[in-house]
């Protein structure tokens, strides 16, 4: 015994400093968040993700919940075996009841024929929960000196604590290079861990939306009860109604210098008992589909073959994830602020407004959680990015694709992630049957048609709602997306063999679709701004929807610089042309603004939150490649129409919207606003975003509005535009640079033409600039009244002072 004693010591030594080091931190390398409480639900827990499978740490000492998500727990109804009839034989009816003006009557009659066809349905599907690790855990003495901590670098959420002499710690990440959870319980105590382990379906406690709960059993799940085995594994699984997929998980405990033994409770979850650990491994795998015993069976085999050295498995994961965080740096000059917990940050900005450290934590939590949230093989983030407790989420936790998948991945190019964006593709490419059969059966149209919102490999049109039905707008939209990857990476064999194919589905819809009208323009019946409603009219279904025609304009220009690049398609690209002459210009009404309908029986409802008829300047790039200050003029008039309802009702996701709009109109206060507002009233402690305001009440059931992570990656977006901005042809310095925000530095963001940018700032004017080019084209660099043109060689740097001249 004595002879050991050293090691032990040594050990025990290790797992101090281990304590000690996560409970300090250098406020000049700081990035991450810690908070001063437990969570008491999964809305305030720490969010950890390797892309598809996620995990919320709440941080209850004796109590705790670590609840699991996999991006792929689709409750996907019976839905998913209908045939879509033939709806396309209306449309000649609805469009001569439109031409007659009789507009409501035209959505009603073609939304009527889907219904009575009895196959429209609620829900294409709903995003589940998995399940819950509960670890029961007796405290010795009066906990002290808690901290729950988030590290954005290496992906790694931790509770720490102390008791007595003894510290305890609990870390957890989700591995990139694996697909698993990781947990490690620490004592600094020999044999200082006596743990229970429960896996559980999620909390029903825990699952109330807005007030409201559905019981799994309610929409169809069946779980079985948790079996344990004496090895340390613990099953579970559930079944779904709709196809009869199985979905569950394997964990399997290792406990160092610790006995452990099953404990069984007749009906109940199996237990597994660790007493008197040193230290204790948990690994845990998820499935979603396939007959249980044999993905049990994989599972098992592959926990058995993994490491189970917590630090090792740590390290291999931060290659991945740390390399893709530490691509873009901004630093705020936030000093010994960026050391305080969120409590204190978020209770700073209701008083004082958003510091710099707050800002800081924001943009790097966003960049954190699209990258938890994503895996560039796999999937996209969703409505909730991989996190939800609901059994029924606030719009099923989908893909939508009217705004907020858009919302989710602006921040992926110009915060140099590209590879994050394929992700998008993929969930798109899995479904183009899907949209092929929705342009087919809806409009009789070649090429493809989007639904406003969809699952994994599902893509048809189901729902019998005018939004859904008349919304031509979101393949155009997700084109954008194919078009940006090459004008950041350069990639060609993308634009040849993706990009140009994906668009030319596109422009197919677009001309079967289009009409001419006796003026020889073409138009668009029906058409759709997203979610409103015309002044004077009582429904959605329009003609000539500026987005429409906006989205359509970018595409076909989009496509002919692609194929003119390439030299090919040149017999398409006469069609293209014609087609882009025949589009209506943009109108201003009589108050100077832009309309949001080019037709004159739509007139515009300033009173609404989406802001579609502005996306020429923003997502899009239209107003940003023409001298016009009167059109641009109008836009500006438009938005700021649009601030009649407010900028405080405005949701979450607008807020983080609008600032984006403000960035490219180089309003830095409006801007500025913006994210304060988010920051002050849709934010929670654990920094998630909110479609409605966070008032927290001592009823956890009536407290949640709905969470949706676009506003959370959105700010992020927000933050790089207002201190770059690009298209294929110029970059511009600190467009909106607020006053907040007065010293600074941003490096390794990206632009269009292939630059990589570092850019520091001082009392609010630019100090230096080193550019990087990646593809040796050439651009224009612009900082306030300042031009100069820039041809530097692939791979060639330049640093410039702050009044753009070159520094040797």
């Amino acid at each position: 015994m004595t002879v050991n004693q050293p090691c032990w010591y040594f050990f025990f030594f290790l797992i101090f400093i281990t304590f000690q080091s996560k409970a300090s931190t250098d406020q000049n390398s700081y990035y991450g968040m810690y908070m001063e409480q437990a969570a008491t639900d999964w809305h305030n827990a720490l969010p950890a993700g390797s892309g598809d499978v996620g995990a919320m740490l709440y941080g209850n000492i004796s109590d705790e919940t670590v609840m699991l998500n996999h991006k792929r727990y689709f409750y996907r109804k019976n839905h998913l075996n209908k045939q879509v009839p033939n709806f396309s034989i209306n449309l000649l009816v609805m469009r001569k009841m439109m031409a007659e003006g009789k507009y409501k009557e035209a959505e009603d009659f073609y939304l009527d024929k889907i219904k009575k066809s009895g196959y429209a349905t609620s829900s294409t599907g709903e995003f589940q929960p998995g399940f819950d690790l509960k670890i029961k855990q007796r405290s010795k003495d009066v906990p002290q000196k808690y901290r729950r901590q988030l590290d954005f670098e290496t992906g790694e959420a931790s509770v720490s604590w102390q008791e007595g002499a003894t510290n305890f710690d609990r870390s957890l990440f989700v591995s990139r290079t694996d697909d698993a959870i990781v947990l490690r319980l620490s004592a600094s105590e020999r044999q200082g861990l006596t743990v229970n382990f429960a896996l559980q379906p999620h909390d029903l406690k825990d699952a109330y939306n807005k007030g409201v709960l559905t019981a799994p059993e309610k929409i169809g799940l069946t779980f079985s009860p948790a079996v344990a085995s004496p090895e340390g594994y613990i099953f579970i699984k559930a079944s779904r109604n709709d196809d009869g997929q199985a979905f569950g998980m394997v964990v399997r405990i290792v406990a160092e210098n610790g006995n452990m033994q099953v404990v069984k409770s007749p009906g109940h979850d199996d237990m597994l008992q660790v007493t008197k650990a040193d230290n204790i491994v948990v690994l845990m795998k998820m499935f979603y589909e396939g007959n249980a015993q044999n993905q049990f069976n994989q599972l098992k085999q592959s926990l058995a073959f993994m490491k189970t050295d917590y630090d090792a498995l740590l390290q291999e994961h931060t290659k991945i994830h740390k390399e893709l965080f530490q691509r873009v740096r901004l630093d705020l000059a936030a000093g010994k602020d960026r050391l305080l917990s969120n409590e204190q940050l978020l209770k700073d900005a209701k008083i004082r407004g958003m510091s710099t450290a707050l800002a800081e934590r924001m943009f790097n939590y966003g960049r954190y959680l699209l990258i938890a949230s994503t895996n560039p093989n796999g999937l996209p983030a969703n409505l909730q990015g991989v996190w939800n407790g609901l059994y029924s989420p606030p719009w099923q936790g989908s893909f939508f694709l009217n705004e907020n998948l858009q919302m989710n991945y602006w921040q992926a190019l110009q915060g140099n992630m590209p590879e994050l964006l394929l992700s998008v593709f993929n969930l798109i490419e899995g479904a183009m049957p899907d949209f092929r059969t929705n342009a087919r059966q809806y409009f009789g149209t070649r090429g493809i048609l989007f639904p406003i919102r969809m699952i994994p490999g599902y893509g048809l049109k189901t729902k019998a709602l005018t939004q859904d039905v008349n919304w031509t707008g979101g393949a155009g939209w997700i084109a954008q997306f194919y078009y940006d990857y090459w004008l950041y990476t350069g990639d060609e064999v993308f634009l040849k063999e993706r990009a140009i194919p994906f668009m030319k589905e596109v422009a197919l819809f677009y001309e079967d679709f289009v009409q001419e009208d006796a003026q020889g323009k073409l138009m668009m019946m029906p058409s759709d701004s997203p979610e409103n409603i015309a002044g004077g009219q009582k429904g959605q279904a329009s003609i000539n929807a500026t987005i429409d025609f906006a989205i359509m304009k970018e595409v076909l220009n989009n496509l002919l610089e692609a194929c003119q690049y390439l030299n090919i398609e040149q017999e398409h690209v006469v069609k293209w042309k014609e087609m882009l002459a025949k589009i209506p210009p943009y109108q201003v009404n009589e108050d100077g603004a832009i309309r949001e309908w080019m037709h004159p029986d739509f007139k515009d409802n300033y009173h609404h939150r989406h802001q579609s008829h502005i996306y020429p300047l923003f997502p899009g790039l239209e107003i940003s490649k023409t001298n016009d200050e009167e059109l641009l003029k109008a836009f500006k008039t438009a938005v700021d129409k649009r601030l009649v309802v407010g900028l405080s009702s405005q949701t979450g996701w607008s807020l983080a919207h609008m600032a984006n709009i403000y960035a490219r109109l180089q309003n830095s206060e409006s801007l500025w606003e913006c994210l304060n507002l988010l920051l002050q009233h849709k934010t929670g402690e654990n920094l998630f975003t909110y479609h409605d305001d966070y008032i927290p009440t001592e009823t956890s059931a009536l407290k949640w509005p709905p969470f949706q992570i676009d506003a959370n990656l959105g700010f992020s977006a927000a933050m790089i535009e207002a201190l770059l901005f690009s298209n294929n042809h110029m970059i511009k310095l600190l467009p909106a640079l607020p006053k907040s925000l007065h010293t600074g530095q941003i490096s390794g963001v990206k632009s269009r033409g292939g630059y990589e940018v570092d850019i520091s700032w001082e009392n609010g004017s630019l100090k230096e600039l080193t550019i990087v080019s990646t593809l040796g084209r050439p651009t224009q660099l612009i900082y306030g009244d300042k031009k100069i043109s820039l041809t530097l060689g692939k791979g060639e740097k330049m640093k410039f002072d702050g009044n753009l001249e070159v520094v040797r």
